[in-house]
């Protein structure tokens, strides 16, 4: 479009000017005219206003031209802001949709929350799907407990017994016009689910040496779900359900059975006492025996409703352990009684000990000063003959601490002494720290003078005691450790 007006203009201007240069030749072209007198010159004006039209001509089409121009851009900026104009009312349009999207979406969760809220606790097993569960009560477990001790308990009750509900399928009993039904719910594991068509007050849902009692109150329940048996300790799982008795009662009458705790702690300080800077031992293994005889194992911390009765508690001890309680506790319980038993324990192992052997070769040489010397001296140490030994230097009291035996066990205890003395005297072992000698827990320093006290006793026995307690120390097998060693009571179990 702009080129055709640029083509227009040149063309005009090129014909305004063959226009002037025809005019010209014009004028110079005519012959001459006779002379006479002269005229008056007159110029033909048509020319000039020929050019002048063309002129104004070419200034109209140009400016026509720019007009258009201007046109043509005002419509193509006209066009673009349309389209910025669509694509902001498109744009806007998605965001409308996506928040009447979001504002949906929040009134569906909105009512699946509320649908939620509006359905009972259920185990929805097949049978029971459409069923409206009560609350499952805590359990209350009951170790040891049959159903001739709980029928005497509830002996005022009615009751229903299904037996044995394995695998899949309805369980069903039907006694005085009531029937109670149950199901197992396999993939959940032994769990049950149960209706009655009256009202139940107490379920006993019986496996291993006791069970779990559910108290469904006053106004008892027609259905109920996920009831299980109590854990096995030594697997973590559940015991099968033996049976599953439910007991038809107006009124609470089972009474506040006794309560039995079993706890272990580590007893740093060896006093038989838990103080408060001592750790808890978990997960050690006790023997619980009834009165009837009948046993079973549990780990610490054991915490248990039981019948009432006389309970035998025993624990078990692993090597390189030692209790400070004693190992088996006898109780008496009646209903509404509360008993803790606690069982104490620590640990052997080093302390810092070097032998006999160490301080008679080149390493203890480095290490034996004259100071030291004179110490042992200031001790009751005998030779083989049982006569008095004071080292007048290393060399003597090496080859007296390389010949020493038991044939006379004041030499041997003699040896010992001096080499935990030695210990002592450089650093490698704490003479506070505790022994434990075999029957007792002594420090290193009452042991020491306990030993340098039987060497003048002629009492081969008691000499040999020590003697002996000195030599577990000196091999680092018998101090008390400052922290528990490891232990394992479930490894391997079933």
């Amino acid at each position: 479009m702009r080129m055709n007006r640029k083509i227009r203009v040149i063309f005009a201007m090129t014909l305004i000017v063959l226009l002037a240069f025809g005019a010209a030749i014009n004028v110079y072209a005519k012959p001459p005219v006779e002379k006479g007198p002269k005229s008056p010159v007159v110029i033909s004006q048509e020319p000039a206003e020929e050019e002048a039209a063309v002129e104004e001509e070419a200034a109209a089409e140009e400016e026509a031209a720019v007009e258009e121009e201007a046109a043509v851009e005002e419509e193509a900026a006209a066009e673009e802001e349309a389209a910025v104009e669509e694509e902001a009312a498109v744009e806007e349009d998605v965001a409308v949709e996506e928040d009447a999207a979001t504002e949906e979406d929040a009134v569906v969760e909105e009512d699946a929350v509320v649908e939620e809220e509006l359905i009972p606790e259920a185990v929805a097993l097949n049978a029971f799907v459409l069923t409206t569960y009560a609350p499952t009560p805590q359990p209350q477990r009951i170790w040891g407990a049959n159903d001739k001790d709980l029928e005497g308990i509830f002996n005022v009750c009615d009751l229903i017994k299904i037996n044995n509900p394995a695998g899949e399928g309805i369980f069903s009993e039907t006694k005085n016009g009531i029937t109670v039904e149950a199901e197992l719910d396999v993939e959940n594991g032994r769990v049950i689910s149960w209706t009655s068509t009256e009202p139940v007050r107490y379920v006993w849902v019986k496996g291993g040496h006791g069970g779990h009692l559910y108290d469904y109150g006053s106004e008892g329940a027609t259905a109920g779900s996920n009831l299980y048996t109590p854990i096995n300790q030594k697997n973590g799982k559940n015991y099968a359900i033996s049976h599953v008795t439910f007991f038809y009662c107006d009124q609470n009458i089972i009474p506040e059975l006794p309560k039995l705790t079993i706890r272990k702690f580590y007893d740093i300080n060896v006093n038989g006492q838990w103080d408060d800077d001592e750790p808890e031992l978990l997960d050690w293994k006790v023997k619980i025996i009834y009165e009837d005889g009948s046993e079973m194992d549990f780990f610490t911390a054991y915490d248990e409703y039981v019948l009432p009765g006389t309970y035998t508690i025993e624990e078990y001890i692993l090597d390189h352990w030692v209790a400070t309680t004693s190992m088996l506790v006898e109780v008496t319980l009646q209903n509404g009684d509360e008993e803790e038993v606690v069982f104490g324990n620590i640990c052997l192992g080093g302390g810092g000990g070097h032998t006999i052997g160490f301080w008679g070769n080149k390493n203890g040489e480095k290490l034996v000063s004259d100071e030291d010397l004179q110490v042992l001296i200031g001790l009751n140490l005998v030779k083989s003959d049982g006569t008095s030994f004071d080292p007048n230097g290393y060399s003597q009291f090496k080859n007296w601490l390389r010949g020493a035996n038991s044939v006379n066990m004041g030499y041997m205890l003699s040896a010992q002494l001096a080499a935990m003395k030695l210990n002592v005297l450089n650093g490698f072992v704490d003479e506070n720290r505790f022994v434990w000698t075999g029957d007792e827990f002594m420090t290193i320093d009452e042991l020491m003078e306990s030993a340098n006290d039987a060497l003048l006793e002629n009492n081969r026995t008691k000499q040999e005691y020590y003697k002996n307690a000195l030599d577990d120390a000196n091999n680092n097998m018998n101090f008390v450790q400052p922290t528990p060693c490891p232990y394992d009571f479930r490894t391997g179990l079933e």
